[in-house]
């Protein structure tokens, strides 16, 4: 009996060698989460972990406030797919990677258009989620926003029975808005930007552009150790591997510059009296 026994012990001790930490614990290990409602998709965690982890330390963040704008916005610039490369691919394909950073950027446009500028635009709210038929759709969909005047903007609603909806999901933006029902019609008064809600905002929008650039550089990251991988496993030379390398590399900084120049405008819009 007591050999029996000793294998049993060793069995048992390999098993729970080989398991995940996670599931020894009895843990759920984390996959994916949800941001954004109106466009956003799931992340990956080890994505997520990568924007968040650029800066160094445990320095504690300033506590950005911005009443004009959502400051869950930040999540919604990382919530993407996952790169659908194949891992057992011998040849490097570079368009699933342009692919990712493609819907990084669009994720950062989205989130941008969030963020209330210093002049009037008739778009403002086209990002809101109404309540609509017993779903969630945006309001663009069920509504078009005018401009009246540099104080007014007035929501024409297309199904008057939606205008309640329409209303409360203004007025519960987390935008400093307070719409009145007026027939088929919302309007908005719109509180001139003071000088510190525009700074707020304006770092908000600073702040959506550096977690971006992470979620850039991840995926960059995640090209370079595809090719490591494969110059070891001798599926690519050593002159694929340099061309694939630049190839990556200008990518990158094709996305870097596009989104840098979508910071730097939308900031300036934010600034403006």
């Amino acid at each position: 009996m007591a050999p029996s026994r000793s294998l049993s012990v060793a069995a048992a001790s390999t098993t729970l060698r080989t398991r995940p930490r996670c599931a020894t614990l009895g843990l759920v290990e984390p996959a994916w989460t949800v941001a954004s409602e109106a466009a956003m998709r799931p992340l990956c965690q080890a994505d997520w972990a990568r924007g968040l982890a650029k800066k160094k330390g445990n320095k504690k963040k300033k506590n950005v406030t911005a009443p004009e704008s959502s400051p869950e916005a930040m999540d919604g610039v990382e919530a993407e797919h996952g790169i659908s490369a194949d891992p057992e691919a011998t040849e490097f394909e570079l368009e699933p990677y342009r692919e990712h950073m493609e819907r990084v950027t669009s994720g950062f446009q989205h989130e941008l258009a969030k963020l209330r500028t210093g002049r009037p635009d008739a778009g403002m709210l086209d990002h809101l989620m109404v309540e609509a038929y017993g779903a969630s759709s945006p309001l663009n969909s069920v509504a078009q926003g005018s401009i009246r005047s540099s104080k007014l903007l007035v929501v024409n609603v297309f199904d008057q029975s939606l205008v309640g909806a329409v209303a409360k999901a203004i007025e519960t933006a987390n935008m400093n808005l307070n719409p009145s029902v007026e027939g088929a019609q919302v309007n908005v008064p719109l509180p001139k930007l003071t000088k510190e809600s525009r700074e707020a905002t304006a770092r908000l929008a600073h702040d959506l552009y550096e977690k971006t650039k992470g979620a850039v550089n991840g995926v960059r990251h995640d090209a370079m150790k595809k090719l490591t991988n494969m110059k070891k496993n001798k599926d690519l030379s050593e002159d694929q591997h340099f061309a694939e390398t630049q190839a990556v590399e200008e990518l990158t900084d094709e996305f870097k510059k596009r989104i840098a120049e979508m910071s730097e405008t939308r900031q300036k819009e934010i600034m403006e009296n």
